[in-house]
């Protein structure tokens, strides 16, 4: 394996983690310490949205240093 392939793939990892990982964390702290208990199930969306938001971030990246090696 190359390794700025090894690097690349941690660096995806890490970006997965800091997209996906952190809006679900952060909503659900927020969740558990205020009052908005009415409005949980919007903040869940929106937690779930932002996660998947992410998600798909994370693949696009990758898909892009694909394109990008491919045309090498």
């Amino acid at each position: 394996m190359d390794t700025n392939f090894l690097i690349y793939l941690l660096f995806s990892f890490l970006l997965f983690i800091v997209w996906t990982l952190t809006p679900l964390i952060i909503g659900m702290i927020k969740l558990r310490n205020s009052n908005l208990i009415r409005y949980r199930y919007i903040w869940i969306i929106i937690i779930l949205f932002t996660s998947y938001l992410g998600l798909i971030l994370c693949i696009l990246f990758i898909q892009r240093h694909e394109n990008l090696v491919n045309k090498r």
